[in-house]
């Protein structure tokens, strides 16, 4: 499926946050990431909730998910609605990629981005793939929700999959 306007720009941040950070760790690699989110989702107007606000530039700290594109106008008494969540899970087991994305599953905001990782290699993908079709299966159908995986290979950060659908 095609990716909507939004999700290329969140895709292209996301990969241009990680080529010039080269984050090493987990951690480094969340913070570039959620960086990236602060940046974009202040570029398109919206105020953006999740951990260390101070430190990435954040609005407001971490609320409900790892981070939030809220539309507010003073404060976040006047909230209107989330335009994105998303869920950062670098655990690509199954248990931790489903807990993190059944939240996304119930939060109502108009895009869903769930960050992962995977390991290069023909085994490793497959077992991507699978897991990609075990969130698919969970989704709640005829809501009209758009979801996006993005997927980091742990070598070759360039080689980054997504996978999105509406259900």
């Amino acid at each position: 499926m095609d990716l909507h306007p939004i999700e290329n720009k969140v895709l292209s941040s996301l990969k241009f946050s990680i080529r010039n950070s080269q984050p090493e760790s987990a951690l480094e690699r969340t913070r570039a990431i959620k960086r990236a989110f602060v940046v974009l989702g202040h570029k398109l107007r919206y105020k953006v909730c999740t951990s260390g606000p101070k430190k990435l530039g954040a609005d407001q700290g971490e609320w409900l998910f790892d981070v939030s594109w809220a539309d507010w106008s003073h404060s976040w008494r006047d909230l209107r609605g989330l335009k994105l969540i998303s869920e950062i899970e670098w655990q690509n087991d199954e248990d931790n990629i489903l807990s993190d994305f059944r939240k996304l599953t119930v939060g109502i905001a108009e895009f869903r981005v769930l960050i992962t990782s995977y390991k290069v290699g023909k085994k490793y993908e497959r077992r991507l793939f699978q897991m990609v079709k075990v969130c698919k299966s969970i989704c709640p159908g005829s809501r009209g929700f758009r979801y996006l995986i993005i997927a980091i290979p742990n070598k070759y950060p360039a080689r980054v999959k997504t996978f999105a659908w509406t259900i």
